[in-house]
């Protein structure tokens, strides 16, 4: 799958949709348990009954889970299959880890340069010739 630099830039609040997503769901989540004798052998036993509240809204919010869950996949796989450990680092800094986005400089000093310049541009070089077939980042 092709990753546009809109969707690395999105990764955090993908993230952060899918857990709201999920608290809603889980506001509409009910389970009980009802006495049953109607199959063979005839005899009174529990069975526990556990899904959705069926309304409108439920459908709706589970296929977008659904589709925010394939984007987030797509996203960490194409991460993981960089080669390059230094490459796929500055993108995992950038990108995908973390609450924030840190800036270049913050992303330079831990990979141990002096100027922010010099991740941005390996970044750059990177996709520019042909890095997994990725997209050109500024």
């Amino acid at each position: 799958m092709q990753i546009t630099h809109s969707e690395f830039k999105s990764y955090r609040a993908v993230c952060a949709e899918i857990a709201d997503i999920k608290s809603q769901l889980d506001a509409r989540y009910a389970g009980d348990t009802v006495q049953s004798g109607s199959k063979h052998p005839y005899s009174v036993h529990n069975v526990r009954i556990e899904g959705y509240v069926p309304d409108g809204n439920t459908l709706s919010l589970l296929v977008r889970l659904s589709d925010l869950e394939r984007l987030r996949t797509a996203v960490e796989e194409f991460v993981d299959g960089i080669s390059d450990s230094e490459i796929r680092t500055i993108v995992s800094l950038r990108y995908i880890r973390g609450k924030r986005r840190p800036s270049w400089q913050c992303i330079a000093t831990r990979l141990g340069y002096c100027s922010e310049h010099t991740p941005t541009r390996k970044l750059q070089k990177y996709f520019l010739n042909g890095g997994n077939g990725g997209f050109p980042v500024l």
